[in-house]
């Protein structure tokens, strides 16, 4: 069988001369009427030329998954059936994946390799790779010439449904990455269940809450707006603040008020992946793309490879008037490097505080569920609880609620005395967590002590009579203090259970690098001896 290696899309000049008409072909008239024999020739030609095999590379600009899903879609119309898929309309059946396409919902799409009926060719659903590493479905094979506008209508067909039906665009989705940051394409996104999330439940200082609502919600919620007064829509914000202030529920809040209001909220599942989720974003605008702990790629004032790589990311979202939106949180604002958070990379770093006394009134009758009378005076728990996370405030009404059963309340109230022995009891608690913690940081704050005085008499900071063996004298004598530290290291981290995230990682850091001053004495001293 004859092959031309020359993808082609459609037949020759020869063949795109005819003309069909129901039954009837009518043949090209000019320059004269072709004779009989003339047209038998002419129509022999065309027959070979369609006999000949063509490569297919139809390459549809979407998102893997997102193309198989509108190239299943578009098989089904054209030839005339709909999911689940026919069992016995291929004549090679492809593989099958099953794909979330909204939230606990799923269908079947093809992949792989399939044969068509009446189709002389094999076919493929796979993976292109665009310029920029950029990953989007295609549609491959070889097929005879003659059913080329078949696959070419086919291919436009799924184009079609990808713009105008598309499974992600308008929603909340959450991406897998893997080491290297990329999107996993083979791992299909989930949708989120923004159906839960309550808007109400988001309580803050009147202060935050107002940059929450100026420089996230407002862009969202009044897009036409923004569009009309030509405010840009590209958005990079930073939500900073410790550890359970709210900063993921702004971004739960948030995508619900995007799916509302018509934008797309992609949600990445390790910082590392902005950069491919930023690339896909540029497919479902407008659209906000969500990742944490972003001082997990950009610590420290030396500028590395690393931050560099995000630093370009964010600056090449796209031109002023692409509509993507960048939130990124962060527990420790103080560790990011200086050119992250410039004006200009960020558009707004909010500071999501623990919640003021008023705010904590507010979230104490959240918290209550209606246990509690909307009457009640609570300025007094307000100013005890004041700076205290939502967590610590949640915890003070469930207690209080014992209280309340503990003084043979029948109807299940709660009273602001009960709240305020809730709430001084967790004061304590809290209190001596915080002593803990500060003990904690006390000892790793020792060995860094004694690490600083060895290295302030190491040769490069010394006079030029210091010797090597001076050094190591000095690390000798040191070593005492640095066993008896590193001791007291070890016995607190084995038994403080409820350390903050921070100080565990201090005090591990100073463990370690006691360990190996240590193992420099050791070495020291087996050189002595052996001199």
């Amino acid at each position: 069988m004859p092959t031309s290696n020359t993808p082609q899309l459609g037949l020759s000049d020869l063949s795109s001369m005819l003309e069909h008409s129901g039954r009837k072909i009518i043949l090209p008239s000019d320059p004269t009427p072709m004779t009989i024999a003339a047209a038998i020739d002419f129509l022999m030609k065309i027959s070979k030329e369609q006999q000949v095999v063509s490569n297919v590379v139809e390459v549809i600009n979407a998102y893997p998954l997102e193309g198989a899903h509108a190239f299943t879609k578009a098989m089904g119309r054209m030839f005339g059936w709909a999911t689940p898929l026919p069992g016995g309309f291929f004549q090679a059946p492809p593989q099958t994946l099953n794909l979330e396409i909204g939230y606990k919902k799923n269908t079947q799409i093809i992949w792989g390799r399939f044969a068509l009926p009446g189709i002389d060719g094999e076919l493929s659903c796979g993976v292109n790779v665009l310029q920029g590493g950029r990953l989007v479905f295609s549609i491959q094979g070889k097929v005879r010439k003659l059913h080329l506008p078949t696959i070419q209508k086919l291919a436009d067909l799924t184009r079609q449904i990808v713009e105008e039906e598309s499974i992600y665009r308008g929603q909340a989705i959450s991406l897998n990455t893997d080491d290297d940051g990329d999107v996993m394409w083979n791992v299909p996104p989930s949708f989120l269940d923004i159906e839960k999330i309550k808007e109400t439940e988001l309580i803050f200082s009147q202060e935050v809450m107002k940059q929450v609502q100026t420089n996230v919600f407002t862009p969202i919620e009044h897009t036409v707006e923004c569009r009309h007064r030509g405010i840009p829509l590209k958005r990079g914000v930073l939500l900073e603040g410790q550890y359970g202030t709210g900063k993921t529920l702004i971004a739960h809040v948030t995508s619900k008020k995007s799916v509302q209001n018509g934008w797309t909220f992609l949600m990445v599942d390790r910082v590392s992946g902005l950069r491919s989720a930023l690339e896909l974003a540029k497919n479902y605008q407008p659209c906000v793309v969500f990742a944490e702990d972003i001082d997990r790629e950009v610590s420290g004032e030396t500028r590395t490879t690393r931050i560099d790589d995000v630093l370009n990311t964010i600056d090449g979202v796209g031109a002023k008037d692409t509509e993507i939106m960048v939130i990124l949180t962060s527990n420790h604002v103080e560790d990011i490097n200086s050119a992250m958070l410039r004006p200009g990379r960020l558009d707004a770093i909010i500071s999501v505080l623990p919640p003021d006394a008023n705010a904590v009134q507010r979230l104490i009758h959240l918290y209550a569920r209606g246990q509690l009378d909307p009457d009640s005076d609570l300025r007094k728990v307000g100013t005890v609880l004041e700076g205290q996370i939502p967590a610590v405030i949640r915890e003070v009404v469930e207690r209080s609620k014992l209280y309340s059963i503990g003084r043979g309340d029948k109807e299940g109230m709660i009273t602001v005395d009960d709240l305020l022995a809730s709430a001084y009891q967790m004061i304590t608690h809290v209190r001596l967590l915080e002593s803990k913690q500060k003990k904690q940081a006390t000892e790793a704050e020792k060995v860094f002590s004694a690490i600083q005085t060895v290295l302030s008499v190491s040769p490069s900071n010394t006079k030029s009579n210091t010797t090597v063996e001076d050094v190591l004298s000095r690390l000798e004598d040191m070593e005492s203090t640095l066993s008896s530290t590193l001791e007291g290291v070890e016995n607190r981290t084995g038994k403080i259970v409820d350390l903050s995230e921070s100080a565990a990682e201090e005090a591990n850091n100073a463990h370690e690098t006691a360990k190996e001053i240590l193992e420099i004495v050791e070495t020291s001293k087996g050189s002595k001896k052996a001199a």
